[in-house]
């Protein structure tokens, strides 16, 4: 009698191919989902309390973040 066997098991080739195909996949994203999501703030002319961490001085109204663009 066989043995029950469940699931499937890859070749260490194949635990490679896929390796490699999610490496790619997660370097793709951090390279390229900056430009995805980066948004484009300027410093408006006549600030209220000249605070970077108050939305108002924003001309987008949120606080410039990590891979935004700050413009002034």
């Amino acid at each position: 009698m066989k043995p029950l066997t469940i699931g499937c098991f890859a070749s260490t080739a194949q635990l490679l191919r896929i390796g490699k195909s999610v490496g790619r996949l997660f370097c793709g994203i951090l390279l390229f989902g900056r430009f995805a999501y980066g948004a484009d703030g300027t410093w408006v002319a006549n600030p209220g309390d000249n605070n970077w961490n108050n939305p108002t001085n924003w001309s987008s109204g949120t606080v410039p973040g990590f891979f935004d663009t700050a413009f002034f």
